[in-house]
């Protein structure tokens, strides 16, 4: 009998098993313990179709980029990596530098997206973009006012889909 009842997560799970009879239907299992399921598949801009957010993968620690100084956030794929942001009543605002080596259209540039969230009177998304630049520029500011105190989901994106180059953030400022 198993002690964990889920959805078998891949072929990644597995080499951490034993590799007795692998059964890849629902019910499937492996030695006595099987891959959990933390949502539906994502695309690699970090959407899907059900509403839950996969790890994001290739987010990492840039020892040579940065500004002011390095280190900084390296996210090397497209994809996202998000953070929350406790506001308190008044006007707030965020900005974040940033950095891309190749430069394409605006649709492609580095963005920030602080989420909705009704409690402090933000009632929809707001989405900056980073200016096209081969250096270091700023996304933002984004300005609103918070009508109340609750935690805001932030999202740094590396949009560029059609060739592979990393997107740098770092010395995110708010107020």
């Amino acid at each position: 009998m198993s002690l964990v009842k889920a959805n078998l997560s891949g072929v990644a799970f597995r080499s951490y098993i034993n590799n007795r009879t692998i059964n890849y239907g629902a019910n499937a299992e492996v030695g006595f313990i099987k891959g959990i399921s933390i949502g539906g598949p994502t695309s690699v801009d970090g959407s899907d179709s059900i509403g839950i957010r996969h790890l994001q993968t290739a987010i990492t620690r840039s020892s040579v980029e940065g500004s002011p100084s390095s280190p900084c956030l390296e996210l090397l794929y497209p994809g996202m990596w998000r953070f929350r942001w406790i506001v308190k009543p008044g006007q707030r605002q965020i900005l974040v530098r940033t950095k891309q080596i190749r430069t394409f259209s605006t649709g492609s540039r580095p963005t920030m997206t602080v989420k909705a969230n009704s409690k402090v009177g933000l009632n929809t998304n707001l989405t900056a973009t980073a200016s096209i630049s081969t250096d270091w520029t700023s996304i933002g500011p984004i300005t609103f006012t918070s009508t109340g105190t609750d935690a805001l989901w932030v999202e740094l994106r590396n949009n560029l889909m059609f060739t592979l180059s990393p997107a740098f953030f770092d010395h995110i400022t708010v107020t």
